[in-house]
């Protein structure tokens, strides 16, 4: 048995500079969603992983969600309570709390605007939301760079 080799003609070649050309030009993605589900009523911690990189780029973070629930009033006038802990890349530990408050059923509220951070890489955020009368169908992370 002999085997045989076949090169590949020179239109085909032709063909791949330009896929291959615009595979090597993707520039890095400039926004991040990430939608955390909540398993039920009494699951109200959620966790996000994320790439950042370091100085110069600076990003905006927000938090998004959609309340359940039969009072409409109450969309409006109750804000939810979050414990965040945010950790770095080498595991050093950040932790704060933030009052999400935004009105309507679909919520969406800025974070933290114009972030810088000095340690690049893959950043983990892990949120518990105090308990409240409402029901939060999940918890989404948006990020943007500027």
């Amino acid at each position: 048995m002999s085997r045989e080799t076949r090169r590949p003609a020179a239109s085909s070649l032709l063909l791949l500079l330009p896929v291959i050309a615009a595979l090597s030009s993707c520039s890095e993605l400039s926004e991040y969603y990430c939608f955390d589900k909540s398993a039920g009523v009494d699951d109200l911690s959620y966790h996000f992983e994320f790439e950042m990189k370091g100085f110069p780029e600076t990003y905006d973070v927000s938090f998004y969600t959609r309340v359940e629930g039969k009072n409409q009033e109450i969309y409006e006038e109750e804000g939810i309570p979050l414990s965040i802990v945010l950790t770095s890349p080498s595991g050093k530990k950040y932790s704060e709390t933030f009052e999400f408050r935004a009105p309507g059923r679909d919520k969406s509220s800025p974070y933290r605007t114009g972030v810088s951070v000095s340690e690049p890489g893959i950043w983990k955020m892990d949120v518990e939301a105090g308990r409240t009368r409402l029901y939060m169908t999940g918890l989404g992370l948006y990020i943007e760079r500027n």
